[in-house]
């Protein structure tokens, strides 16, 4: 998925980014073979590295669009829920991406719209 960069925090380890989507803005990590450079566009994949929690990560969304959104520091996306294995890994569809999840929980609703926090987002830069 395409993302533009609008600011980036060096203070840390890693390199924190601030980005557009046509579906919203979020805050990620970035991985990329390059450092990201404020106003220029980047082909990324997602992934959230934490074990996410049905009812408490993870839940049915009252909006059906794709969405992705900061609250209280903590970046949200609103997905379908397309796929969930047996091994607890779910693919969530993010518009033209998919993001694969760790959820722990039963009854998962497929093929519905929910919502992640989405603690641990990172993104990899596509471009090798």
């Amino acid at each position: 998925m395409e993302i533009l960069i609008r600011g980036v925090d060096n203070s840390d380890m890693d390199s924190i980014i601030d980005f557009n989507t046509e579906y919203g803005n979020g805050k990620a990590v970035w991985n990329g073979n390059s450092d990201p450079e404020v106003g220029n566009k980047y082909n990324v994949e997602y992934d959230i590295t934490d074990i996410l929690e049905w009812n408490k990560t993870v839940s049915l969304s009252k909006e059906k669009s794709f969405k992705i959104f900061i609250e209280e520091e903590i970046t949200h996306i609103i997905g379908v829920l397309e796929k969930v294995y047996k091994d607890g890994i779910s693919d969530l569809r993010f518009g033209n991406s998919i993001i694969q999840l760790e959820v722990e929980g039963k009854d998962l609703p497929v093929g519905e719209y929910v919502l992640v926090k989405a603690d641990s987002l990172e993104v990899y830069d596509t471009v090798y």
